[in-house]
C-alpha cells in the first residue's frame, strides 16, 4: 500500500515528491500562475485534487468531475467520483482537499 502511495504521489505532485519540513517548499504554496485557476488556489491544493482524482481512478471511480456544486451544501466539493456497479447503484465518493486545515468540521 506505501508503494502504491509512493507511486501515486510520485505522478501528483511536480517534481515527483512531497515537500518535506526539511524541504523548502515556499514555492510550493505559492498560487499558481495559471490563466483559468481559481482565484487563490495554490499550486499544494491543486497537487492534492490531482492526488484525489489519480486515487478515485485507480479505485475505479471512472466518472469524476472538479469543483462539483453538491445539493443542499453552501460550497463546492474539490472533486466528485462515482464507480458503476453493474445494473446495481454505483458507488459515490466526494473529496475535500484541504492543505492547511487539520479538519473539516465547521467551527
Amino acid at each position: 500500500m506505501a508503494e502504491e502511495l509512493k507511486s501515486i504521489l510520485a505522478a501528483a505532485v511536480p517534481g515527483g515528491s512531497h515537500p518535506t519540513a526539511a524541504a523548502d517548499s515556499s514555492s510550493y504554496t505559492e498560487p499558481v500562475r495559471y490563466p483559468n485557476r481559481k482565484r487563490g488556489e495554490t499550486a499544494a491544493h491543486i497537487a492534492l485534487k490531482r492526488l484525489a482524482l489519480l486515487w478515485a481512478q485507480s479505485r475505479g471511480y471512472s466518472v469524476c468531475a472538479f469543483e462539483v456544486q453538491l445539493p443542499r451544501c453552501r460550497f463546492r466539493a474539490d472533486l466528485a467520483a462515482y464507480r458503476p456497479n453493474g445494473k446495481e447503484i454505483g458507488t459515490t465518493a466526494i473529496f475535500e482537499c484541504k492543505q492547511a486545515f487539520p479538519r473539516l468540521a465547521p467551527g
